[in-house]
């Protein structure tokens, strides 16, 4: 009964280790090389952003608003005679706040109303006139002139396929310094892209008043964009 029990034992210690592997000849990796590669490309904006603002004061809240209404009013009708599609004209925001002393924070000294609206549109030789034209309708604040990309996939999927190009190009530069080829890819990896900013521009000193010349706008600098990724190839022996 015991030698029975010893090759009962014997049994199962070489059934469980057949099951996990034990004594099993191991298979070596193949090797591998790991590559990391930038891709970037430059794009001339093809819209713009314009951001104006009126803000009006008054004793009471009613009359701030009712003051900020007419004066923005003006400003819109204004902006479509020089030829700002309605469409292209959204509301950016309103507020309306107290104005309190600031040597005596508990008395009320009146209201102040904001009202802006943003402009878009992709012809640039416009938006000093439309400037001009809300500044001398009531304007009183130019909020911000920013520059971006209509469709910005495109450039973010070329800088992409750039950036995969590049990592091929090196991981066959360094397999061919070992003395090896590469083989078929076993992993990639999308690591991080940067998309296109809006560009923002200064209009006048303080951006904020109307001025009796003609407000230029320069053009505006080129978009980057630029995406990362990491991809692992196989290697063999050339």
């Amino acid at each position: 009964m015991a030698r029975a029990g010893v090759w009962l034992a014997l049994a199962w210690f070489a059934h469980a280790s057949a099951r996990l592997g034990v004594a099993q000849p191991s298979v070596p990796l193949p090797a591998t090389l790991a590559v990391e590669a930038v891709g970037e490309v430059e794009r001339d904006p093809d819209q713009a952003e314009l951001a104006l603002a009126v803000e009006t004061t008054g004793p009471t809240a009613r009359e701030a608003g009712q003051r900020n209404a007419e004066a923005m009013a003006r400003v819109l009708a204004a902006l479509v005679a020089a030829g700002a599609p309605r469409e292209a004209i959204r509301t950016g925001g309103y507020r309306l706040e107290p104005l309190r002393d600031p040597d005596n924070p508990s008395r009320l000294r009146g209201y102040r109303a904001i009202n802006s609206v943003r402009v878009s549109t992709g012809a640039f030789d416009r938006l000093g006139p439309w400037i001009d034209a809300a500044l001398g309708a009531g304007a009183n604040r130019v909020a911000g002139l920013s520059f971006s990309l209509r469709d910005p996939r495109a450039a973010e999927r070329e800088a992409l396929r750039q950036a995969v190009a590049e990592a091929r190009r090196r991981a066959e530069l360094m397999a061919q310094a070992l003395g090896a080829q590469l083989g078929p890819v076993r992993e990639a990896v999308h690591t991080a892209a940067s998309a296109p900013f809006p560009v923002a521009a200064r209009v006048g000193p303080e951006a904020g008043f109307a001025v009796a010349a003609p407000t230029p706008i320069a053009e505006p600098e080129a978009l980057r964009v630029s995406a990362s990724v990491r991809v692992v190839w196989e290697l063999r022996p050339r």
